[in-house]
């Protein structure tokens, strides 16, 4: 069995959770099928290129894919389908001339409309993988996606539910011809790890309450709430605290600014993507990680910092009740009530037998529910059916 995988960026050293969990999935399902190789636009990123090929004999095939600037009608990131489709299919048709290929595996919205397109071409069975839904971006995106979906249907649906409308949506327009998962963790990548003082003393918060929150910036992550959050804990409870932001997005000189309008650029900092090998140990040199999209809080980031024994605060929104058992594995806030968040933070930040207990209760969770093993099998089975 030989698969070829489709991601328009892949750079996992970069994060990010859909590069993450294709990353991951490769690796796991790998001993399990002849040969994978990843098709994916040309980023730099040489060194991981060559270690996956080095450790798991997994080639990744760069190709151009300029990006659009201008604006249209239709949001500029999906009109990037059109480079990534013409760079993609002489690659495709020379690996199926060469029978390296037996599945296309497209992994997003874009990328099952160039895989469909391709596949119907050169007759080879095409899964279409959505990592969530799109339309907390904007309804123009949610509306592309229904449309794409619905015009370009994959031969089988894989539909990772992060919560959001993704489940329903998809799985109405799929139907039997898709599966619902859930996110896999690597439990052994994300562990506990003793607290990193070079982190802390990095960001000059070795004394402080170390809250930690990961994620792209955008606006249904809500982390404008999160800034809220902490002049609440700053300014009226007067908590020593930090907050580190890791990620990049459309949303981070709004939160600038309203970081400045707090006073809290002392308190509140903005560490940027991370490599993914160092995500453990930011996770690990904190006290409590903080979710606050009022959409939902099943994301991978949440299940990463739990699998890393760091307890979780969580708004209750989408099917964050799925994932976070109040009290139990973490604390659910009700969806919005920032004081309400406040008061969970002041609670976990006086009480560190609590932290424990949920951190040790989470990761417990995450290993018995979010097993690369079970997913695998799944993802298996689909290839197969496929195959006959």
């Amino acid at each position: 069995m030989k698969v070829v995988r489709i991601i328009d960026t892949f750079c996992p050293l970069l994060t990010g959770g859909r590069n993450i969990h294709v990353l991951e999935l490769s690796k796991y399902i790998n001993k399990y099928i002849d040969e994978q190789i990843i098709i994916s636009r040309k980023v730099d990123c040489r060194d991981f290129d060559n270690t996956l090929k080095k450790d798991y004999n997994i080639d990744i095939i760069r190709i151009k894919s300029n990006r659009l600037k201008k604006r249209t009608i239709i949001p500029v990131k999906h009109l990037e389908i059109i480079p990534l489709l013409l760079y993609s299919y002489p690659v495709i048709i020379k690996l199926k001339r060469h029978k390296r290929i037996d599945i296309i595996h497209a992994h997003g919205i874009n990328e099952i409309i160039v895989a469909r397109i391709i596949g119907t071409l050169i007759r080879t069975p095409v899964v279409g993988m959505v990592h969530g839904s799109i339309s907390g971006l904007s309804k123009k995106s949610g509306l592309y996606e229904s449309i794409a979906a619905k015009l370009f249907k994959p031969d089988f649906g894989i539909i990772l539910d992060d919560g959001s409308i993704a489940k329903n949506k998809f799985k109405k327009i799929w139907n039997k011809k898709s599966i619902i998962v859930n996110h896999a963790i690597d439990v052994k990548h994300f562990s506990p790890r003793r607290e990193d003082k070079d982190i802390r003393n990095k960001y000059g918060i070795q004394d402080r309450f170390s809250i930690i929150f990961t994620g792209n910036l955008i606006k249904f992550k809500r982390v404008d709430l999160l800034v809220e959050i902490i002049n609440i804990l700053v300014n009226r409870n007067n908590l020593s605290v930090s907050l580190m932001i890791l990620g990049l997005g459309d949303e981070l000189e709004k939160l600038k600014k309203k970081v400045k309008l707090y006073n809290l650029e002392n308190v509140i900092i903005f560490v940027g993507k991370i490599n993914y090998n160092e995500m453990p140990k930011y996770l690990s040199s904190s006290d409590v990680f903080a979710a606050t999209s009022d959409i939902s809080n099943l994301n991978r980031s949440v299940q990463e910092a739990m699998a890393c024994e760091i307890p979780v605060v969580a708004f209750n929104s989408g099917g964050t009740g799925n994932l976070i058992k109040n009290n139990y594995n973490g604390i659910s806030v009700e969806n919005k009530n920032i004081e309400k968040f406040a008061e969970a933070i002041v609670e976990l930040y006086n009480n560190n037998e609590k932290r424990k207990i949920l951190g040790k209760n989470a990761r417990e969770f995450i290993i018995k529910n979010r097993s690369w093993d079970a997913r695998v099998k799944q993802e298996l089975q689909v290839y197969k059916s496929l195959l006959g």
